[in-house]
């Protein structure tokens, strides 16, 4: 159909239309679909007072309401109002800057629960690996203990990079590579030199040689972090599930737990798998030295009475959905319904891109696809099914608010409320994409992606504007990354396709992990 000169007016001048929906004697200094804003909303400003205006506003929290159409404030580092009635004159006539969001969605910054950030010269370099033995055989055997701080901080930068563009705030940066104190510090400047917020769980090495000085050296990183060095930044101790995964001394165990907790560090278990992750649960919880201070990750194929002690402990949550379906770790199928059955939430992590997509809309859609799936199919077949299908709003607030608190920070980021720290997206809901709005959850999950994600606050300050990330130095980075990925590939011996990356198995399973050195507990 051919529209008339009148009609095609009208439909190219919607989108400014739209843009100009505001009351008489508000006007916008910017609009959040136009680069002029970016220098004044991105520089370090305690004192500096942002509205949104026009927008919709997913809050995430229980105790401040969704706004279909209204404002959002942000006063320095923290939002100071969420409301569909302020006085927007009145707060730019005190200095505030207005910035046009109509057409918008705002909702909190994305929590990315677990990813191991420090690979990701190697991005989707082995795409069609269905083996986890061919992951550590790559990463952990052939490759970790060639890395120097530089390649770690280059690795750890890109993912920053990456996580903002898609609308994530925070990383959880499970480090398992600690080959010394420099490369836990490149590790945490890498990331919060872009301007995300990073939780640090320090890992020893899974093989190779590395200081020894793990966990020993964990109370004096954590308490540099505390003194602001490196921005929004906190440090956990990370460990894996069992020794299935891992040394001994790398393990969840009691030792391990009693060092974080005379030190005051919360913990992240990466590896929470099959068997021998479900015995050492259940040890522990029988001995009560689980708490909700240990997030657990993956937790695939873990026994009922594994899941008892889980959800008896309130320990968290952590689901990889894209990586225990597309590796096939243990059962493959993400455990969604073991967490329901078991009355928790979850939050939900990318793990690798050495293999997978590093954006959390796919993690989402397919926790979301996964639950659904299976209860329909019980339904069909006419067996026991679970009582209720997850919910949008459900997946969204895995991503959200259930991941913060999973991550340990759900006190400051995570929802959107008075008082808690200025970590959020918006979202273009006019795209063709994600127009019409008829549903702004479904739209922030199912509509939109990482190309609608308009802006990102982390902490107050823009850090991404217009559509495209603050302050990237595109060309720099992809002229680092290339280096350090060449002689990573090099001096690892192996041989790479660039149309299609690495195919069949590295080598044959060495099974097993082996370290030079044993770990150094300040005994």
């Amino acid at each position: 159909m051919r529209l008339s000169q009148d009609a095609h007016t009208k439909r190219t001048r919607g989108r400014s239309l739209l843009m100009e929906a505001r009351p008489e004697g508000t006007p916008a200094r910017y609009s959040v679909r136009t680069a002029d804003g970016v220098q004044a909303l991105s520089t370090p400003d305690d004192d500096r007072q942002v509205v949104l205006t026009g927008c919709s506003v997913l809050s995430m929290d229980s105790e401040q309401e969704d706004v279909e159409r209204g404002d959002i404030v942000i006063k320095g580092h923290s939002i100071q109002a969420v409301s569909s009635n302020l006085d927007v004159a009145a707060l730019a006539a005190d200095g505030a800057i207005v910035v046009d969001a109509e057409g918008t969605i705002v909702l909190p910054g994305f929590q990315d629960g677990h990813r191991h950030c420090w690979q990701n010269q190697l991005r989707q370099l082995i795409s069609d690996v269905d083996d986890l033995e061919d992951y550590v055989d790559l990463t952990h055997r052939t490759v970790a203990p060639l890395y120097t701080p530089e390649d770690v901080y280059i690795a750890n930068n890109l993912t920053a990079w990456g996580c903002l563009d898609a609308g994530i705030t925070t990383v959880l940066d499970f480090f398992h590579n600690r080959r010394s104190a420099e490369h836990a510090e490149a590790a945490i400047a890498g990331i919060t030199d872009a301007g995300i917020r990073v939780v640090h769980a320090s890992c020893a090495p899974l093989s190779g040689s590395w200081d020894g000085k793990w966990p020993a050296d964990l109370p004096r990183l954590r308490d540099t972090v505390a003194d602001g060095v490196y921005g929004p930044a906190t440090v956990r101790m990370g460990v894996v599930g069992s020794t299935a995964f891992g040394p001994e001394h790398a393990a969840l165990s009691e030792r391990n737990l009693r060092f974080a907790r005379e030190h005051g560090l919360a913990m992240t278990v990466d590896a929470v798998l099959g068997d021998a992750g479900s015995a050492n649960l259940v040890d522990l919880g029988e001995r009560g030295l689980l708490g909700d201070d240990v997030t657990l990750i993956h937790c695939n194929a873990l026994s009922p009475e594994a899941w008892r002690h889980i959800a008896d402990s309130d320990c968290h949550v952590v689901l990889a959905p894209t990586s225990d379906a597309q590796i096939g770790i243990t059962a493959a199928v993400p455990p969604i319904q073991d967490v329901l059955d078991a009355g928790l939430k979850t939050g939900l992590s990318v793990d690798v891109e050495v293999a997978l997509s590093g954006d959390m809309h796919t993690q989402m859609r397919l926790v979301l696809n996964t639950q659904r799936m299976l209860r329909s199919r019980e339904l069909y077949y006419g067996r026991p099914a679970p009582e209720r299908a997850i919910s949008v709003r459900d997946v969204l607030g895995y991503a959200t608010i259930d991941g913060a608190h999973a991550n340990g920070v759900g006190d400051q980021v995570g929802s959107l409320r008075p008082g808690k720290r200025a970590d959020l997206i918006v979202i273009d809901a006019t795209a063709p994409n994600t127009m019409p709005r008829n549903n702004a959850v479904g739209t922030a999950v199912l509509g939109a992606d990482a190309r609608n994600v308009l802006a990102v606050f982390v902490d107050g300050r823009a850090r991404k504007w217009a559509g495209s990330v603050v302050g990237w130095d595109q060309a720099g980075t992809l002229v680092e990354v290339e280096r350090s990925r060449d002689r990573l590939i090099r001096d690892g011996g192996l041989q790479y396709d660039p149309i299609n990356g690495m195919t069949g198995r590295l080598r044959p399973a060495a099974g097993g992990y082996e370290v030079a050195v044993e770990a150094d507990y300040g005994d």
